[in-house]
């Protein structure tokens, strides 16, 4: 298989979609995606694209003829496989805007990699995406990088970390992270109007959630309004007391406090290995008086000296086989 050059981006807010519909009227319902996936922006590389070789890529787009990978085909040995199996979907179509080439595809609705890239891009997270293609038409650059006017598009791919500088896009996250802070009520309300200025539209839930704090609002205002009006109690012996018996730690006596509890609650186990700490001191002690003669193998030993004469004196050490 000839090799092919790569270019990424990655599907930044606003411009991601993420909807399910028919492609014909009786055939089954299917989600689409639609998302970032070249520019004119220069790569790690130092190539780029004109806007004459995104249009060669966007014509490829609307045939309806480009699969849609993951990561290019890479398997886990490092080899390149487009196998027919492994296709998540097809682009169906594309537009330009800008300088941007977006691509529009149907996913597979039975492969579940398919569900679980939909699921992220919906999800907001960072997804890239990059263009798989050969060259027909290039020029160089003065920096040794290429400029692509016109390609062959072979395939899309979902990659994890896309080769164009722009593809990891922090601002996807920190969207969502921004609207998850502001259900929590953990954002003010000049962060929901900033957010709702930047573009985001709020769903039906966010609105009815606005609304139920704003009717909280007015009525814990006309409460605050009944309290002000009603005459201020004065405080009494018990509330004096009550207020004495606070008192303000410091971060020494912080840590005693938690020292001290820390220490009840291992006092069980502290007790229970208290055998177990008494039987390695005894071990302890017997390795230690422990005989410091010779050791291995004895491979010799003591022969008595013959009583008759007829034999001559042996060798006191005979060595044993």
């Amino acid at each position: 298989m000839p090799d092919i050059k790569t270019k990424s981006l990655d599907a930044a807010p606003g411009q991601v979609k993420v909807w399910k519909a028919r492609l014909v009227e009786s055939g089954p319902e299917v989600t689409l995606i639609r998302v970032p996936i070249s520019s004119t922006t220069e790569d790690r590389d130092g190539d780029e694209f004109s806007l004459a070789g995104l249009e060669s890529m966007l014509a490829g787009l609307k045939s309806g003829k480009i699969p849609l990978y993951l990561d290019h085909g890479f398997r886990e040995s490092g080899a390149r496989l487009y196998g027919a199996l492994d296709m998540l979907g097809a682009w169906i179509d594309g537009e330009i805007e800008g300088s941007t080439l977006y691509g529009t595809a149907f996913l597979d609705p039975d492969n579940w990699l398919a569900r679980e890239l939909a699921r992220k891009i919906e999800a907001g997270l960072p997804m890239g995406f990059s263009v798989g293609f050969g060259v027909i038409k290039s020029r160089s650059k003065d920096n040794g990088g290429l400029i692509f006017d016109e390609v062959s598009l072979w395939e899309v791919s979902a990659v994890g970390i896309p080769s164009n500088p722009d593809a990891v896009n922090s601002a996807a996250v920190q969207a969502v992270v921004k609207s998850l802070r502001i259900k929590a009520g953990l954002e003010t309300d000049e962060m929901k109007r900033k957010t709702k200025e930047e573009g985001e539209e709020p769903d039906e839930e966010e609105e009815q959630e606005e609304e139920e704090e704003q009717e909280e609002e007015k009525q814990s205002g006309a409460c605050e309004d009944e309290e002000e009006k009603a005459p201020e109690e004065e405080p009494t012996e018990e509330d004096e007391e009550e207020e004495k018996s606070y008192e303000v730690l410091d971060e020494a006596q912080i840590r005693q406090i938690v020292a001290d509890e820390i220490g009840k609650a291992l006092a069980p186990i502290t007790e229970a290995l208290k055998p177990l700490n008494e039987i390695k001191t005894l071990v302890t002690k017997a390795v230690a008086t422990r005989s410091k003669g010779p050791r291995g193998i004895v491979v010799a030993r003591e022969v008595k000296e013959s009583q008759t004469d007829e034999i001559p004196a042996a060798s006191p050490y005979k060595p044993l086989y």
